[in-house]
């Protein structure tokens, strides 16, 4: 997918700002409706002199550290204690089967740091025989930029939600509703499938905490 998001930060890179939206990089006639932040942040960055590999990989970088402390303190706020968040964090990276049983196996017959830290073949997702199961790191956070940037986002929005709702949003200004609905409505920018999650898991909440509609319709409208 490195070659649509580099033609999508090449857009904020290259382009005057008036160009940005006119025309799809890839689809001739077509206005560019991609959710952009992820690859306007890289075209931002390549823009005052930072080459196209670092400014797609460090942006990365420092957004899987929001994501890991957002994945961490959802755990913790449900699960209550850290030892349980971070079982529950490692449960959650690690998912996808069990490939590691043949990874070690591999390992015993060559062991090398090589091989230890650059595995030679993908170890959930063998077609010959049928088995596809990807690890949620190489099949979802690597090759999809918007959406490493969009779960850490809607992460604490629903963190925050959970929290106000459970105390009936006591003490939580109109002004704090406000600033977390421009954060939710940003996913539609960012990656709009953790936004279409985000509404569904807000309905929920709302249903369980209806005698806070003002609330909950404050945050909608913002």
């Amino acid at each position: 997918d490195w070659a649509a998001h580099l033609a999508y930060a090449n857009v904020f890179a290259l382009r005057n700002i008036t160009d940005w939206f006119t025309t799809h990089p890839l689809y001739a006639g077509f206005p560019f409706g991609y959710p952009f932040a992820a690859d306007a942040i890289s075209g931002l960055l390549m823009r005052v002199g930072m080459s196209r590999i670092e400014s797609m990989i460090l942006p990365s970088i420092i957004t899987t550290f929001f994501l890991l402390a957002a994945i961490f303190i959802f755990y913790a706020n449900e699960l209550k204690t850290p030892w349980r968040a971070f079982a529950a964090t490692t449960l959650f990276l690690a998912g996808g089967g069990l490939g590691f049983v043949i990874f070690f196996s591999d390992l015993a017959k060559n062991f090398s740091m090589e091989t230890l830290l650059f595995p030679p073949r993908e170890y959930t997702r063998m077609l010959e025989k049928g088995v596809e199961w990807l690890n949620i790191l190489p099949g979802e956070f690597l090759p999809q930029r918007p959406f490493l940037l969009g779960l850490p986002v809607a992460l604490f929005v629903l963190i925050k939600l959970i929290l106000w709702a459970r105390r009936g949003f006591q003490n939580v200004s109109y002004a704090k509703i406000i600033l977390l609905g421009f954060a939710s409505g940003s996913l539609a920018i960012i990656h709009v499938h953790s936004l279409i999650a985000l509404t569904v898991i807000a309905g929920i909440l709302m249903l369980f905490s209806i005698g806070s509609w003002r609330q909950w319709t404050i945050f909608a409208f913002s």
